[in-house]
């Protein structure tokens, strides 16, 4: 079963989800993250297996890098304004399925204004961010573990102990 789902722009935060997935690894099983470069199977159709996953998670880690906001398709629109955009997709559904979700900052970014988010995203904004800084980045994930155990009850934080929300 699917708990958690990672959603990023490969382009602007493929490293940090990288290695955030990693560590997050330590506490979940690879069963209950889903990440696409390691959720998807060759020649899955993509939009229809995040539209059948995300009811079925707990959480959305929305991870935001310092592009995030105004990356751009080769039309020259900004990406989260495109219906069919995966990221802007993917959150949406998770706010209209009422999951946990969690806006994770990494290399500097900052929280999108809600003025600057398509109507589908407006509620992104008004939550609170925890950011992943590479000189804390074992200690935030810890952090962010923890704020997780609230939607998973009793969660392993290593080997031999519980953490109880």
């Amino acid at each position: 079963m699917t708990n958690i789902f990672i959603s990023y722009r490969r382009a602007d935060s493929q490293s940090a989800v990288g290695r955030l997935h990693d560590h997050l690894l330590k506490y979940f099983d690879d069963k209950q993250i889903f990440l696409d470069v390691s959720s998807l199977k060759g020649g899955e159709e993509f939009k229809a297996r995040i539209e059948g996953i995300i009811p079925t998670c707990r959480a959305l880690l929305a991870v935001i890098g310092p592009r995030w906001l105004d990356l751009r398709s080769e039309d020259g629109r900004r990406r989260l304004d495109d219906p069919d955009d995966f990221v802007r997709m993917e959150i949406a559904s998770a706010i209209r399925h009422q999951l946990q979700i969690i806006p994770v900052l990494v290399e500097g970014a900052q929280m999108p204004p809600q003025e600057k988010l398509s109507t589908p995203l407006k509620a992104l904004a008004k939550l609170n961010a925890l950011e992943l800084s590479q000189s804390r980045f074992a200690f935030d994930v810890e952090r962010l573990v923890k704020d997780l155990g609230g939607s998973f009850g009793d969660i392993r934080v290593s080997l031999g102990s519980t953490y109880r929300s």
